[in-house]
């Protein structure tokens, strides 16, 4: 028997919206939960994946603008949860997250993964540029970044945070932070009572600073590549090892 989880609500602009709503430019979001409205998930691994695109209409560019392509910090009913684009893979050994579910859910396919529906992952195609990689239940497609269809839409995956783990013992390592409206990642160069000091990373720099570091409240930008960090603020943290 297939448990589904019934869990937060779509939002366009704000406003509720029913799993499946067609999108018209809107600005889209995931909050707490409004009876009627719920997002049906299935479990897998750590996390929940939903059983449909919750909104059509919608490009990659517009996904990763929104911080959803590789992940954006959201809060459902008093919980935390980094909400994200499945990764499926653009060739042989690569991680694909939607083949590993497939082998757990393949029987329920045409009850719940919705046929005729693709939704976007994270990868672009090896060696292309100006598209990503889109999967229906089993076929995979090549799109334009901003290609935008009434078949093309947003599955998000969810996991749930777990506690802080990072502290001054990690001094010298990556991590990466989370807080609301997005993550910083860089070395750690000093944790204390109250703050993480990080310096910036090449390799995660346009992610960390070029998509608007100044808009995160719990962060400062200290010279070029310094950030300090709030702790008070910060939901989440991961160390790359």
């Amino acid at each position: 028997m297939v448990l589904v989880k019934f869990l937060g609500t779509l939002y366009l602009d704000g406003k509720p919206a029913n799993p499946g709503a067609p999108r018209s430019g809107e600005q889209i979001s995931i909050g707490d939960t409004v009876a009627g409205k719920e997002i049906p998930f299935l479990p897998w691994g750590k996390g929940l994946v939903a059983t449909l695109p919750l909104c059509n209409n919608i490009s990659w560019n517009e996904l990763n603008e929104m911080g959803f392509a590789t992940g954006k910090v959201i809060k459902i009913d008093g919980r935390y949860f980094l909400c994200r684009l499945l990764r499926i893979g653009h060739g042989p050994g690569d991680p694909n997250e939607w083949n590993d579910i497939l082998s757990v859910y393949g029987n329920v396919t045409t009850t719940y993964w919705h046929p005729g529906l693709q939704f976007w992952g994270q990868e672009a195609p090896t060696g292309a540029t100006g598209c990503h990689l889109a999967r229906g239940v089993q076929s995979v497609y090549k799109l334009p970044d901003d290609a935008i269809s009434p078949i093309v839409g947003f599955r998000p995956f969810l996991e749930p945070f777990e506690p802080l783990s990072v502290n001054s013992r990690h001094v010298g390592k990556e991590v990466r932070l989370f807080g609301e409206g997005g993550s910083i990642t860089g070395i750690l160069k000093s944790s204390d009572e109250y703050d993480f000091v990080v310096e910036s990373t090449e390799r995660m720099k346009p992610r960390a600073f070029e998509q608007g570091i100044e808009s995160l409240r719990w962060a400062k930008l200290i010279g070029d590549k310094t950030v300090v960090a709030k702790k008070s603020s910060i939901v989440w943290t991961d160390l790359f090892t």
